[in-house]
């Protein structure tokens, strides 16, 4: 970098300049080479990179900052949901309510009626002991369990 340094380099107060403010040739290929506007350039460029970053840094810590709230607060309710306390429990209104008013009125109507389920209690139970001649069982004298089981058995 010996060659940055020339005699057109020198500044007003006597000192030596890195870069020389005049234009000056090429050691390397003797092309006149204009400083200033390089320098400028590279000053620019410095301050947009500058900018860039700093907005970039700003975006992430914006991000983060909304990411650690989001975390911290409740979650919000969508638009048209609301409760109210109705027993302690919390009961939707609005659009939601509808919606589950209808899923439950299909879930009720899917489920089989009472006469269905008595015929499958009884489908799947062994029928019980003709008990409609209770006289023959109160003129018997049954006092042992074998005597139950014998008679229960005809």
């Amino acid at each position: 970098m010996y060659w940055l340094y020339t005699t057109d380099a020198l500044h007003q107060d006597g000192h030596m300049s890195l870069l020389p403010s005049l234009p000056c040739p090429c050691p390397l290929c003797q092309t006149t080479l204009h400083w200033s506007t390089v320098v400028k350039e590279l000053k620019r460029r410095a301050v947009v990179l500058e900018r860039v970053e700093t907005e970039r840094r700003r975006r992430h810590v914006q991000e983060r900052m909304q990411q650690r709230l989001e975390a911290v607060a409740p979650r919000k309710r969508p638009p048209g949901l609301r409760t109210r306390l109705d027993n302690h429990h919390p009961v939707c209104s609005g659009k939601r309510a509808r919606s589950m008013q209808q899923g439950e009125e299909s879930f009720i109507a899917s489920l089989p009626s009472e006469s269905q389920v008595t015929e499958r209690k009884e489908s799947a139970s062994p029928p019980p002991p003709d008990t409609t001649n209770l006289s023959e069982l109160t003129s018997l004298t049954l006092t042992t369990i074998d005597d139950i089981d014998a008679w229960l058995m005809q």
